[in-house]
């Protein structure tokens, strides 16, 4: 059964959403897929994160209880079937490691690989549309650039059928706030950003008020002031994969998260 025919969302505010939303995203892309010895990098990375989890158990606010880091499979220029083939390498270990495993874009991979969810992008299907598909325990985000984006994605639209699209998101990701080497001139926008988009979320009412997650240049740094511009999380790509010591650096982001209070959600 779907969210929405469970309900609309009614019960399942952003609070409770928020408890099941990773603080801590971890991006690919088809060059980082594709890279010789990928596979096993990301099995390094994992292994570091369970055991920054397993030593630090009985701490309030992390261990078992800390929302799980997702890895995004997205592969963009990839075809189905070499992501297919990737995520049945990279699936089950991730998720047995503690990982929430997404797949960027490509719902009928997801589904095949027995995904935890599926990342969106502004011009994606409608996420009402693929919580019917996927079912209730599928974690769905979506990414947005500016809070006309957002509208044009549904995620801050007013009346019944934007609350139905936000009732079936669990987050949304915003980005780019820092230049990035991924977007070489295009400078980043910063914290308004993100504050610009939360006000436009709470301007469309009060239900609507999805975690926020920072994408674009973060860097451990950086994490403080994501989140007390409003931001839940935070999303790296190179900041991980292109770090000399890609398991450190994941750590690094991690305890940064587990030092700053949550500020939204």
């Amino acid at each position: 059964m779907s969210r929405t025919e469970a309900g609309g969302g009614k019960g399942e505010g952003p609070e409770s959403r928020a408890g099941r939303v990773p603080r801590l995203h971890l991006i690919t892309d088809g060059a980082i897929l594709t890279r010789d010895g990928f596979v096993a990098t990301a099995m390094e990375v994992a292994e570091a994160l369970a055991e920054s989890g397993r030593d630090s158990e009985g701490e309030a606010g992390s261990g078992s209880r800390e929302s799980p880091v997702a890895f995004h499979l997205r592969g963009p220029g990839l075809s189905g079937r070499a992501l297919w083939e990737l995520g049945r390498r990279l699936a089950e270990p991730l998720q047995a490691r503690g990982l929430r495993f997404l797949v960027n874009d490509r719902a009928d991979v997801a589904r095949a690989l027995g995904a935890d969810g599926v990342h969106l992008a502004e011009r994606s299907l409608s996420a009402l549309w693929l919580r019917e598909w996927l079912g209730a325990d599928a974690l769905l985000g979506r990414s947005i650039h500016d809070p006309h984006s957002a509208r044009r994605a549904g995620a801050v639209a007013p009346g019944p059928d934007g609350r139905k699209e936000r009732a079936s998101l669990d987050y949304l990701m915003v980005g780019t706030l820092w230049a990035t080497a991924s977007h070489p001139g295009r400078p980043g926008a910063g914290i308004e950003r993100l504050l610009g988009v939360r006000s436009a979320i709470q301007a469309a009412g009060v239900d609507s008020v999805l975690p926020l997650i920072g994408i674009g240049g973060v860097t451990p740094e950086r994490v403080a002031e994501v989140l007390d511009g409003g931001g839940y999380g935070v999303a790296v790509k190179g900041g991980v994969w292109e770090a000399s010591d890609p398991a450190a650096a994941v750590v690094r982001f991690r305890e940064r998260l587990r030092e700053s209070p949550r500020r939204n959600g």
